[in-house]
């Protein structure tokens, strides 16, 4: 069967459908019943109103997620089932839950290239088009990228400064996606030897010698260094696109630091 290709520029029919969730406060009705008082959904832009010309880029790798999370949940259903009867009703949603994946990978990796910074994230070592994808639509639209005059905005949004710290109870202040995906994009360099990994290395080294952590401490902090300094690279290269202007780290104006790692050293020639 010849295989359908994505339309490009459709978000999909249910982008901008909201749904009622009948979980509001009980309210007296005719007759002295008690009647569900639906939830009005919380007002939000649309991803076209936000997006713009690149919606559907953001739509598809909404729709990559949820299919890629749903194929891995079945997968898993499937595999621990001993009982055949229950493998053959998980194997054909398991095989659409796939095509899903593959159709929006399809889709990202083509229209992906149309953005402005694709040129230089595709430059760097470690990163496919689905990171590239993922990066650019959880770093937020041309016009966040305006708002942030100093990266020092973009690493706080990150979650990879010290306040940036979860509090039971209370909303992170901070993308927890975005900090999550820069875990996975550090893993995806290390394992690619990508330039990157000289930022690693560099700071697993120091805090070895000078912090009295733990290894997994050790590890971790150093990946939160590599995360900073490629969102401090993206950030740079993302303003420079858009001809606006980029203040020098606070090391570099502030404490006279003359070492920086620059967009230009991550690249492949």
């Amino acid at each position: 069967m010849a295989r359908k290709e994505p339309v490009r520029g459709s978000v999909g029919p249910s982008q901008n459908a909201s749904i009622l969730h009948v979980n509001g406060p009980r309210s007296r009705a005719g007759g002295g019943g008690n009647t569900l008082v639906p939830t009005p959904p919380a007002e939000s832009p649309s991803l076209v109103e936000v997006w713009g010309e690149f919606a559907d880029l953001a739509a598809q790798v909404r729709m990559y997620e949820i299919s890629q999370r749903f194929r891995i949940r079945v997968h898993n259903m499937l595999t621990s089932s001993k009982d055949e009867n229950l493998v053959r009703v998980y194997r054909p949603y398991l095989d659409r839950f796939e095509q899903l994946e593959n159709y929006a990978e399809t889709y990202i990796s083509d229209r992906v290239k149309d953005h402005h910074m694709y040129l230089y994230m595709s430059k760097i070592k470690g990163l496919g088009p689905i990171l590239i994808a993922k990066l650019i639509i959880y770093l937020g639209p041309d016009s966040a990228m305006e708002r942030r005059v100093n990266v020092s905005q973009l690493w706080s949004f990150a979650g990879l400064t010290p306040s940036s710290k979860l509090e039971k109870g209370k909303k992170a202040p901070f993308n927890k996606r975005l900090r999550s995906l820069l875990y996975v994009v550090g893993t995806s360099f290390l394992r690619a030897k990508s330039p990157f990994t000289e930022v690693y290395y560099h700071f697993k080294d120091y805090y070895s010698r000078e912090r009295p952590w733990t290894p997994q401490h050790v590890h971790l902090a150093s990946m939160r260094k590599m995360g900073v300094v490629l969102l401090y690279c993206l950030w740079k290269k993302w303003r420079e696109n858009l001809s606006l202007p980029t203040r020098p780290l606070y090391v570099v104006e502030k404490l006279g630091h003359t070492t920086v790692w620059e967009p230009e050293y991550f690249i492949r020639q």
